[in-house]
């Protein structure tokens, strides 16, 4: 009684939540690990029921969702097209019933999502795509993961990415010189860094496939049985300017 589970993090790692002594009393029946988390919430569970038609008319925007891009509801668990009411709801979906992280994860994948981008900060829920998918090919990274060097972090996720075939604009790292990506001789800047990232490893992309467009199961199975062909190794040379 008064414990929830608030959040599915991976198979076998959640959130909980509650009054805290009978919370302390669980974790010691249990006798697993546990990190405590500070603050008070009041989401991610059936508290929120009460006062449920106010938080929705909260949130009740004017909203239109952009061209070419698909949302996904991590109270629902699957895509939806965001406009007034549905955006709304898709919150108050979020806010008052736990959240299944694997649920979301394995409905992006069948939608034939290969790359996850966490924009940080921390790399928590790349960690977590990670044990979710283990043994698919896919790729999980953070763009401020914790305890590595900002600019060099983010060059690497980069590399990656414009070896896997994924447009990417490197233009505001060269002062609107022309990115090094493209040329047969990468450029590098005078006195500036260098990073030198070789992908050896074979493409999750071997099609080179719009990602933006929903695929078939098909056509996700072939992207995936490609995984264990052999590929030629790919070498990125990125290279910035200090400020």
């Amino acid at each position: 009684e008064r414990i929830y589970v608030l959040i599915v993090n991976t198979p076998g790692e959640c959130v909980i939540g509650g009054e805290a002594s009978a919370v302390k009393a669980l974790v010691n029946r249990l006798g697993c690990h546990w990190f405590p988390l500070g603050g008070v919430s009041t989401v991610h569970c059936e508290l929120l029921r009460p006062v449920e038609q106010a938080y929705r008319e909260l949130h009740l925007f004017p909203t239109s969702a952009p061209a070419g891009i698909r949302f996904f509801s991590g109270g629902w668990g699957r895509a939806y097209l965001p406009e007034r009411e549905t955006a709304a709801e898709a919150i108050v979906a979020q806010a008052s019933d736990r959240l299944d992280f694997p649920r979301l994860i394995h409905a992006a994948y069948e939608a034939g999502v290969r790359v996850f981008l966490e924009m940080g900060p921390g790399n928590s829920c790349s960690r977590m795509i990670g044990r979710i998918l283990e043994g698919r090919p896919h790729i999980a990274r953070s763009l401020c993961a914790s305890a590595q060097e900002p600019v060099t972090n983010l060059l690497r996720v980069l590399g990656l990415l414009a070896a896997e075939g994924i447009p990417v604009d490197l233009s505001p790292l060269y002062h609107e010189v022309e990115p090094a990506i493209n040329q047969p001789e990468p450029r590098q800047a005078s006195g500036g860094p260098r990073i030198r990232i070789p992908i050896t490893g074979p493409s999750i992309f071997p099609s080179r496939g719009n990602l933006s467009e929903p695929e078939t199961t098909a056509s996700n199975q072939a992207k995936d049985s490609a995984w264990s062909k052999p590929s030629n190794p790919t070498v990125m040379d990125l290279s910035w300017e200090p400020a």
